[in-house]
C-alpha cells in the first residue's frame, strides 16, 4: 500500500488542493499510456503516491477522475487562448490566431489508447464530459461577435456560425493527431475555408 503523505502545506485547504491536482496528474499520465478501460484507482493512487482508500475523498470513481481532469484541461488551455488573443488588433486576426492553436493542440495530443469514450462510458456521462466544450466556445463567440458587428465577417447568426466553426475544427482532431493531416497544410486550408465562409479576407 502506498505510504498516506504528510501533510506539508501551510493549511488543510492548500493540502487537499495540491494532492487534487497529483492525483489528475497522475490520472492524465495514466490516461496517456495506457487508455481509459485498463485504469485502475489503485494504479492512479500509486501514480500520485496516496493511498487507494484515500483517493476517494476525492473522486468517487474513474468517470469522475476523467471529467475533473478534462474540465482541468480545457481551463487551462482556454486561458492559454485568451492571452494569446490579447494583442490581436481585428476579429479576423483573433480567428486566425484561434484557429492555429486549437490545431497546433491537436497535433499535440496523441489519441488515447483503446475504445472512443462514446462506447465506454454511459449516455449522461459522456455527455457530461461533451460539455467541457463550452469553454472553448466563449472566447470564440466574442470573437464572431465582434467580427459581425465590425463588419468584418459575413454572418446573420453568431450563435451558428461559432457552432459551425468548432464543428470544423473539431473535425481535424483525429487527423492532427494520428499523424494522418501535416499541421501547417491543415492550419492553412481551414483558415481559408472559414474565412471564405465567413467571407472575410
Amino acid at each position: 500500500m502506498a505510504p498516506v503523505p504528510k501533510i506539508s502545506a501551510a493549511s488543510l485547504a492548500e493540502h487537499r488542493e495540491a494532492t487534487r491536482e497529483r492525483i489528475l496528474d497522475a490520472w492524465g499520465e495514466l490516461l496517456r499510456r495506457h487508455g481509459y478501460e485498463k485504469i485502475t484507482l489503485a494504479q492512479v493512487g500509486a501514480e500520485a503516491g496516496i493511498a487507494r482508500t484515500a483517493l476517494y475523498n476525492y473522486f468517487a470513481d474513474k468517470e469522475a477522475l476523467l471529467i475533473a481532469h478534462t474540465t482541468r484541461e480545457s481551463a487551462t488551455f482556454v486561458e492559454m487562448i485568451r492571452r494569446e488573443l490579447g494583442g490581436a488588433d481585428s476579429a479576423a486576426e483573433r480567428l486566425r490566431r484561434y484557429i492555429r492553436l486549437h490545431l497546433t493542440d491537436f497535433a499535440a495530443r496523441p489519441p488515447i489508447p483503446g475504445r472512443d469514450l462514446m462506447q465506454v462510458l454511459a449516455p449522461e456521462k459522456y455527455r457530461e464530459l461533451l460539455s467541457h466544450t463550452e469553454m472553448f466556445e466563449a472566447p470564440l463567440r466574442e470573437i464572431i461577435d465582434a467580427g459581425a458587428a465590425d463588419g468584418e465577417f459575413d454572418t446573420d447568426d453568431p450563435a451558428m456560425t461559432t457552432a459551425l466553426v468548432l464543428g470544423c475544427l473539431f473535425a481535424e482532431r483525429t487527423p492532427l493527431s494520428t499523424g494522418k493531416h501535416d499541421l501547417d497544410k491543415a492550419v492553412e486550408h481551414v483558415t481559408a475555408f472559414l474565412f471564405r465562409a465567413l467571407g472575410c479576407r
